[in-house]
């Protein structure tokens, strides 16, 4: 009796369980905040420009965040709004949209007159980071030093499935120094570049390297001569980009 007693128990905790799992919904959008179902499509080309993104939960459903700034929404709108406590995989979108905030931040910085990065010449400005040992670096670290900075953050799959790629570069061109910059804490950027085996120098809370990102996308490389001029500067990556890099490093060695 007892243990059909449990059974039943468990039956009813396993029903009630599925019932609020049922009852939630995936959200297609998200606006300041706000999850939206799919049928805010017809609305979401108003807020499109300045800048979307896709992310993504652990079971891989897709959500599209519209980065505009609004003020107050029509009760058209808001007639689509999901509650939050009825959107699935909340966690996950919370996740991905705080990191997704953080890295425009980051990329986003203001930049003054004399910041801009360009070819042929010298980095503009200084800067004063830490590496993930506590070692300081200043641009007196690069002098008569080939250099390479890749710059990355968490969030960027095309970064982390190069690193392989890269720490070949390192191991086989011990005369250059390789730098990576990622703008997260050294406890974010550990994580992965540990998972990643990437064996370069990891300046981390980086807030020089990562704000020439700006619109132009993930990964930024640098490659900087012996002189600390600017000799190429590529953002994205794949194969050619690559080729195109290290022939431009080991031609400057």
């Amino acid at each position: 009796m007892k243990r059909l007693l449990f059974i039943f128990t468990l039956f009813c905790v396993l029903v009630g369980t599925m019932s609020a799992q049922d009852d939630k919904v995936l959200p297609a959008y998200n606006l300041a905040g706000n999850y939206y179902t799919k049928d805010f499509a017809s609305k979401a080309h108003d807020y499109m420009g300045q800048g979307i993104s896709a992310i993504k939960d652990h079971e891989g459903n897709r959500m599209i965040l519209l980065l505009a700034q609004v003020g107050e929404l029509g009760a058209d709108i808001k007639a689509m709004e999901i509650p939050k406590d009825k959107v699935k995989n909340l966690e996950d979108w919370e996740e991905q949209i705080g990191l997704m905030t953080s890295m425009i931040q980051a990329t986003h910085a203001k930049l003054s007159a004399n910041s801009e990065l360009k070819v042929n010449r010298a980095l503009p400005g200084a800067f004063n980071l830490k590496d993930l040992e506590g070692k300081t670096w200043t641009k007196a670290n690069l002098r008569n030093k080939v250099t390479v900075i890749n710059v990355w953050y968490s969030g960027c799959g095309p970064c982390i499935k190069e690193m392989p790629i890269l720490s070949e570069w390192k191991n086989q061109n011990p005369d250059v120094l390789f730098l990576s910059a990622n703008y997260q804490t050294p406890e974010t950027a550990k994580k992965v570049v540990d998972k990643a085996g990437f064996n370069w120098n990891h300046l981390v809370n980086d807030n020089y390297f990562t704000k020439w990102v700006g619109n132009l996308g993930y990964p930024l490389t640098i490659v900087l001569d012996k002189n600390g001029i600017v000799r190429k500067i590529v953002h994205g990556t794949n194969e050619v980009m690559r080729n195109d890099i290290l022939k431009t490093f080991q031609t400057l060695k």
